[in-house]
């Protein structure tokens, strides 16, 4: 949302309605010009351009009190892991310990979340370390609202894609809105 206003100072003519779903984005393609979507591809028919790649971060909230020393992934493991539990998200915490080289048990105790916004939330109120997604966070951190807690981010195969949906093909503030948020994963942006 801290881009948003970049985006209407340079784009003042261009009308937003933003609408926000966890889960089945395919479901509102029907109802938007752009959809947003976590994944490997963007969606058949549409002209896509990928925002931004997943990299997953550790990170709480400043008023989260650690029982130990937060220096190594391994240190992680003795505190309250938040978890995001939806199809794409249920195993991200195995796969950041796996790419750090920490050989875990799958991660099942902790809060569990079905909702990102309230999982974020969460972390942020100090509940405990959540992973998270840099480009979606790296606001927050700088804003000292969250913290990352080791320096490790763990790259998966999955992006983020704006997806041009074919009604809006011919739509110039949609096109202009899809440069814009393909422009934001570049180092310029």
């Amino acid at each position: 949302m801290a881009r948003l206003s970049a985006f209407r100072s340079r784009y003042d003519d261009v009308d937003i309605r933003l609408f926000t779903r966890d889960g089945n984005a395919p479901a509102m393609a029907d109802r938007a010009d752009i959809v947003i979507l976590f994944g490997r591809a963007g969606l058949p028919s549409s002209r896509s351009v990928e925002v931004f790649p997943e990299e997953l971060i550790a990170a709480c909230g400043p008023s989260y009190r650690a029982k130990g020393p937060m220096i190594v992934p391994a240190d992680l493991l003795d505190e309250n892991l938040l978890r995001l539990r939806n199809q794409s998200y249920a195993r991200d915490w195995d796969v950041w310990f796996d790419d750090v080289g920490l050989d875990v048990p799958s991660i099942e105790r902790g809060d569990e979340f079905n909702s990102f916004i309230v999982y974020q939330q969460a972390a942020m109120d100090g509940a405990g370390i959540a992973l998270t997604w840099r480009f979606m966070t790296e606001d927050l951190i700088r804003e000292g609202r969250l913290r990352q807690v080791t320096p490790h981010g763990v790259r998966t195969t999955s992006r983020c894609h704006a997806c041009l949906m074919p009604k809006a093909f011919d739509h110039e503030g949609a096109n202009a809105s899809l440069a814009w948020l393909g422009a934001q994963g570049s180092p310029e942006a």
